[in-house]
């Protein structure tokens, strides 16, 4: 029972370490940031959830591993695990280009999509002006 007060705190704080390395998707995740023009806020917590994530997800295979799970055989638990981030990445990158769809009409040139964007950048920028215009006046 002591071993296992010290092992479960050490693994705890190795997982971690380790999520904090390069891979396991934070490459992804650091260029969605950056695509979104994210702050160094953001990264930070995405940081200290990605690690929480991943440690709490190892120490439970091992706690369930420990258990004597009969289903629990390492090459499988790597097998589903493997096909459920593919499937999450994949769905991630449709999910994005979905969300992204106006901007990447436009890049290909579709001119019915640069209309309509720029008459909503244009109209912004003048909503933008008037309002700065009704401040400096005191109307707002």
């Amino acid at each position: 029972m002591r071993e296992t007060l010290f092992y479960i705190p050490s693994s705890f704080w190795i997982g971690a370490v380790h999520a904090a390395t390069p891979g396991h998707g934070k490459t992804i995740a650091a260029a969605y940031i950056v695509g979104a023009r994210g702050r160094p806020i953001d990264a930070v917590i995405l940081g200290v959830f990605v690690t929480l994530s991943h440690t709490t997800g190892i120490v439970l295979v091992g706690v369930l591993a420990s258990l004597g799970s009969v289903w629990l055989v390492p090459q499988r638990v790597e097998a589903y695990l493997t096909l459920a981030t593919g499937l999450l990445v994949v769905g991630l990158g449709l999910w994005m280009l979905w969300t992204q769809r106006d901007l990447l009409a436009l890049a290909m040139g579709d001119p019915s999509i640069a209309r309509v964007l720029l008459i909503f950048l244009v109209s912004r920028a003048r909503a933008r002006e008037r309002l700065k215009n009704l401040r400096k006046c005191g109307g707002a």
